[in-house]
């Protein structure tokens, strides 16, 4: 973890869990931590205290992810923000000395973390602002070079499609912002319900109803052929650790 965590625990001001409109203010980071495995209790009861000691005025969402190559991970996320909030002197009301001392013994129990900071595509989201965040389905799909524009406009029509068809699900659209490959997007579902994973929103029918018959699987063609490779994981709201601004 080392100093990676504490970069983006420092970096929020004054951030709320609904989605922004502003394309300045759209920006999400997110940390993933992996913790030792006879470590996971005594995070979960540092993490929270740390945040609530040395940021009092931030919020932070934290998840735990059950599936993927991530399994056992936790995603601290903060956001939305814009990058003028990073400028904002972040200060610990305890002390430096103090917050130095916590983050160590947070590091002394972490294998490793990554941060990545991702950017909302409004005109390819289509979550509902209130939506509820308890779980979350983030695919990770890494594009040929070049491709971005031909994926940006099937995914365009996939969005009208879904909204013309009256669509259930919640879905959002994220690039990456100097954070990891630039030839990549993720895809965001929401859902508060694990049953919410049975709906069936018949999504050829609905893409073929707009776009004409046959034309969803010959852009899923088109898809996997600019595909490098893929994951999905699933995360799970932890709200006992997630802390809210004070």
């Amino acid at each position: 973890m080392k100093r990676s965590i504490m970069m983006v625990l420092a970096i929020a001001a004054s951030l709320s869990f609904a989605f922004s409109q502003e394309d300045n203010n759209n920006v999400f980071w997110t940390n993933i931590i992996q913790i030792k495995l006879d470590k996971r209790a005594d995070f979960e009861k540092k993490l929270p205290a740390f945040l609530k000691t040395h940021y009092p005025g931030f919020s932070f969402r934290i998840y735990e992810i059950i599936t993927g190559p991530n399994t056992g991970s936790y995603a601290v996320v903060t956001g939305p923000l814009s990058y003028k909030d990073l400028d904002q002197p972040m200060t610990s009301p305890k002390g430096e000395a103090a917050r130095m001392a916590d983050e160590q013994a947070l590091d002394a129990i972490s294998v490793k973390a990554e941060v990545s900071h991702l950017r909302r595509v409004n005109d390819l989201s289509m979550a509902k602002t209130d939506r509820k965040l308890k779980f979350l389905q983030v695919t990770y799909r890494e594009f040929q070079n070049g491709s971005w524009g031909d994926t940006r406009d099937i995914l365009k029509k996939l969005k009208d499609a879904r909204i013309a068809g009256g669509s259930k699900v919640d879905v959002d659209i994220y690039r990456p912002v100097a954070s990891g490959p630039l030839n990549m997007y993720a895809s965001v579902r929401y859902f508060e319900k694990w049953e919410e994973l049975d709906y069936d929103e018949k999504l050829t029918d609905l893409y073929d109803k707009v776009n004409g018959t046959g034309s969803w699987y010959r852009e899923v063609d088109k898809l996997n052929e600019w595909t490098k490779n893929s994951r999905s994981e699933l995360r799970v709201l932890r709200t006992d650790l997630s802390v809210n601004k004070q």
